[in-house]
């Protein structure tokens, strides 16, 4: 007959109650507790009132000897409605000595069904199989205060006729939804069974006035999804209510599963849970997120999405598909390499592809190899996208105005101002995954990207060159001047090519000249060239007249004819008897014959200061 119980009162303490009959008089004492376990009260008294061994919660788990639900009653100490899970307790050789409970009040099913809104004056309560209210939208109905003890109130006690006509029905007709009049209203009403999984033995009751539905709501099949509808979220509110305290961790990391097997690895969930198994889980589906995230980096995050979700090893296949490819290559950084650290060269590497892979991947491009110093991207694969084009020809842009605002927020003197040339074509390559069985990489090959990087190869620093075929594709929307006519190597046709300028109605994306600042020189300086044969200087020497100069380049006149993207050596009169050499690039045509506009291409320090001396007499 001995009885402990501890319960946590609505202001956080905690009351534990203890009666003791194993003396001749049986006594009950309350301890209060506050939330640090530390004693406030004590009270001790010998009127023992409760007897457990009379409930239905103990005598059930006693007499079954199994777990126990008990049907909702009024809890003896705080007087409101709940029900009492019990389970047997027993000695070595398997008798019955005790049992232990758990009080579960149901005040939270009142609360949500209030919360419930059907039509305009509609009402859902659930009652037992004695029909005794288990929950009501207006508690203070659901509970008869007698003289002596409390009970739970029937539906006839309600005070509510239209809820007793209800069940008068009911039992005449026998059906579970019909149309009825009380009070010369017309009513809906319904009443279903909890779910079997559920385990008890309850009814919903849902009764809604007609006239609160207008127009299709009227109809018996839009009433009975609704009531289906209602009775499906109690019935799923109850279940997590009684289990979300185990369950919850676990779903939780079946939404983050979830979450992974559709790619979004965006974000961290830290799953707290005292069982072991569940943080055994956590860490492997947190391993398993920071795997795919370095996996993306290697390989197409598509490619990578499609092996998760088939769950099979990627194959070495591919497809011919029109793209767009770009190359882009930074100009002199070789020769500054050469001569500076390793980990610099590799940080200022590492920051310029950071941003140049940042303005591919916004385009919807994918950076397939890196070479040296040079990005080699594809826009179109591996996702199709109708505007491969437009988008490269935006990248592009971007990349070379990025590039020029690195450099001005540059603040190292060590660091010299990086130039970068882009080069971009377009039509139709093979793409896919290639390689062998041990190393697959996702790549593209053709004609088209050979002859992408033969166009970039054209450019000099600060310049986007694009082929004829990427013009004809977004001619709407390029600035572009043009074409320039070459052959390159491995080419069997003439190149066709344009530079781009800007993109159409966007004064934000204008590239500056590639030679700028061209200054009238009070008189022509002679200067003798020489021509590039492939890697070789020509051994003939041809006259020139510098006619305008800039720090990048110059106007040249000659009558020794050029074509544009011819590569010269330039001889210019240095201090004294001095002569250094620069090297160039022929961009464009000056306004009058035999002009020519030359981008200086390798400036040393010789020849920078001989640039400087001639201008500084402008």
């Amino acid at each position: 007959g001995n009885f402990l119980m501890p319960k946590r009162m609505p202001d956080g303490t905690v009351a534990t109650k203890m009666i003791d009959r194993s003396g001749d008089v049986p006594f009950v004492t309350w301890k209060y507790r506050d939330t640090r376990g530390e004693v406030l009260a004590t009270h001790r008294s010998n009127e023992v009132k409760y007897d457990h061994r009379s409930r239905p919660w103990y005598k059930k788990a006693v007499e079954t000897k199994t777990t126990r639900w008990t049907d909702a009653y009024i809890f003896f100490i705080v007087r409101v409605l709940g029900i009492t899970a019990s389970h047997p307790v027993k000695d070595g050789q398997g008798r019955v000595t005790g049992a232990v409970a758990v009080d579960i009040e149901l005040g939270e099913l009142s609360a949500f069904l209030s919360t419930i809104k059907i039509g305009e004056s509609g009402i859902a309560f659930i009652i037992d199989r004695e029909r005794k209210t288990v929950a009501f939208p207006e508690p203070a109905s659901m509970i008869v205060e007698g003289e002596e003890s409390s009970r739970m109130a029937g539906i006839e006690e309600l005070g509510r006729e239209w809820i007793t006509r209800f069940f008068e029905e009911y039992d005449r007709r026998g059906s579970a939804e019909f149309v009825y009049k009380a009070g010369g209203t017309e009513y809906i009403g319904m009443l279903a069974d909890f779910p079997d999984a559920l385990a008890i033995d309850w009814k919903i009751v849902i009764i809604v006035p007609q006239d609160d539905f207008v127009g299709p709501l009227k109809t018996t099949q839009v009433v009975t999804a609704l009531l289906s509808l209602a009775v499906l979220l109690l019935a799923i509110g109850f279940s997590v209510f009684l289990s979300r305290s185990i369950s919850r961790p676990i779903l939780r990391l079946a939404k983050e599963t979830e979450r992974i097997k559709a790619f979004q690895l965006e974000g961290e969930t830290d799953i707290q849970s005292h069982i072991k198994e569940i943080q055994v889980m956590n860490e492997a589906v947190k391993g398993m997120r920071a795997s795919l995230v370095s996996f993306t980096r290697y390989a197409p995050e598509e490619i990578v999405r499609q092996v998760v979700a088939e769950g099979r090893e990627a194959l070495l296949e591919g497809d011919k598909r029109e793209v767009t490819v770009l190359f882009s290559d930074l100009r002199g950084f070789t020769r500054y390499s050469e001569k500076t650290r390793p980990e610099t060269v590799v940080a200022i590497l590492n920051t310029h592809f950071d941003e140049m892979v940042r303005l591919v991947s916004r385009y919807g491009g994918y950076v397939i190899d890196f070479l040296g110093d040079s990005v080699f991207a594809v826009f179109g694969a591996p996702t199709p996208d109708p505007d491969h084009a437009r988008h490269a020809l935006t990248c592009a842009v971007d990349m070379q105005l990025a590039r020029l605002r690195m450099n001005r927020e540059n603040t190292d003197p060590g660091i010299p101002a990086m130039e970068m040339g882009v080069g971009l074509n377009t039509g139709y390559c093979v793409v896919g995954n290639m390689g062998s069985n041990m190393r697959i990489k996702y790549g593209a090959v053709g004609h088209t990207v050979n002859l992408g990087a033969r166009i970039e190869s054209f450019t000099v620093g600060g310049q986007v060159l694009i082929s004829q075929s990427t013009f004809d594709a977004a001619a709407d929307f390029v600035t572009a001047t043009g074409p320039f006519k070459a052959f390159g190597k491995g080419v069997a046709d003439v190149m066709r090519m344009w530079e781009v300028r800007g993109l159409k109605d966007d004064p934000d994306r204008v590239l500056p000249p590639v030679v700028s600042g061209l200054k009238m020189l009070p008189e022509p300086v002679p200067v003798t060239f020489r021509r590039f044969r492939g890697k070789q200087v020509d051994p003939e020497t041809c006259e020139a007249r510098l006619i305008k100069l800039s720090p990048t380049g110059a106007e040249m006149e000659t009558d020794r004819g050029l074509a544009v993207f011819a590569n010269i050596q330039a001889q210019l009169p240095g201090s004294g008897e001095e002569v250094v050499s620069i090297d160039g690039k022929i961009v464009n045509l000056g306004e009058r014959e035999n002009r020519y506009i030359l981008r200086f291409t390798g400036i040393g320090e010789a020849a920078g200061e001989a640039i400087r001396r001639m201008l500084a007499g402008c």
